[in-house]
């Protein structure tokens, strides 16, 4: 129990990050890759995507980008989240969700593996 607490103490002190810097990291990262990156927030619609990539190889292909960081997220909101991805289906080839250490913690790492796995989302902590 108290290597649970501890962690838990330190998870959350050290979950910082704004959705801002992990949009910003997460992009940086996709351009050093050639994928074209899109910020899909000012996009009013029912997806409430985060980001839009796309990258032009043989075949085209697009991803939709659900951001949350630890603060953001509990059970109830991780799955709205995940109904959202699965909607965003439509839109994109592929999807990805990208949380912080904290998120992964209240979500717990085994479910948020079968989870990824299941609805065939990328997930990236």
């Amino acid at each position: 129990m108290t290597m649970d607490k501890d962690l838990k103490f330190y998870l959350y002190k050290n979950d910082f990050f704004a959705k801002q810097d992990l949009i910003d990291s997460f992009s940086d990262w996709c351009a050093d890759l050639g994928i074209t990156v899109y910020d899909a927030r000012s996009v009013d619609d029912e997806y409430n995507i985060d980001l839009y990539l796309v990258r032009r190889t043989p075949l085209l292909r697009s991803e939709t980008v659900f951001v949350r960081t630890g603060h953001e997220i509990n059970q109830e909101k991780y799955e709205k989240v995940l109904e959202l991805i699965k909607k965003s289906s439509q839109l994109a080839t592929w999807n990805v969700f990208l949380t912080t250490p904290l998120a992964i913690y209240k979500i717990g790492l085994k479910k948020f593996i079968k989870d990824m796995e299941r609805e065939k989302i990328y997930g990236y902590i």
